[in-house]
């Protein structure tokens, strides 16, 4: 006979994608079956075989980053889309933080680690590894619950709101906020398309399809 499952709320949730900010951008997205992937002119790509990738707006990038300086932008990308989720108001203190990420810092690791092979710098950013964001999230927040990072790929922001359903169910936790972040730069690009994972340009992805034929990235 097998236990039966508290029942859970998600009282709100928030988005900044490359449909724009908010979730209704998104969800109209969805539901038109509209390709976000445009060409990429952020980071290098000529030498790739994909050259698009579904990247946050630069028109959106510069608000956030106007509101948010001095981040890491995996940080400021965090910050914004907990904005859209409570609109102003402020988390409870003791909201635990579950943070799911493929990459973390990324972004600020591939140009220190490039001036680094040159000899210009050994000096590591502040938010380079898989689990700086998620304090540096916290704190700005003001939340002093407890701080997780996940990171398991591709699932990391699933696995991150199932541990986050876990640790609120078994009173661990009073409530939870469950951020799902990654920021693309060329080392993760060109990672995938060497790996022959993305849609060609020509194409547009089918993931239910039988003849599909890889994926584009997004942010």
């Amino acid at each position: 006979m097998s236990a039966r499952l508290a029942p859970l709320s998600i009282t709100r949730a928030g988005v900044v994608s490359a449909a724009g900010a908010g979730s209704p951008c998104l969800w109209d997205a969805i539901m038109e079956a509209r390709p976000l992937a445009t060409p990429v002119t952020r980071y290098e790509v000529t030498d790739l075989g994909v050259r698009r990738a579904a990247l946050v707006d630069d028109s959106v990038w510069s608000s956030i980053e106007a509101r948010w300086p001095a981040l890491d932008r995996s940080v400021q990308l965090s910050l914004a889309a907990v904005d859209d989720m409570i609109g102003g108001d402020r988390l409870p203190p003791d909201t635990a933080l579950f943070l799911g990420t493929s990459l973390g810092g990324v972004t600020a690791w591939e140009p220190w680690h490039r001036a680094m092979l040159a000899g210009r710098t050994t000096r590591a950013p502040s938010c380079v590894g898989h689990g700086d964001t998620a304090p540096e999230v916290a704190r700005a927040l003001g939340l002093q619950g407890a701080v997780v990072t996940v990171s398991t790929a591709c699932t990391s922001s699933a696995a991150a709101l199932m541990q986050a359903a876990d640790a609120v169910r078994l009173g661990e936790v009073p409530q939870a906020l469950v951020v799902g972040v990654d920021v693309l730069n060329r080392f993760v690009h060109a990672g995938f398309d060497r790996l022959g994972a993305l849609t060609p340009d020509a194409l547009a992805p089918a993931p239910f399809a039988a003849d599909r034929a890889g994926m584009w990235l997004g942010e």
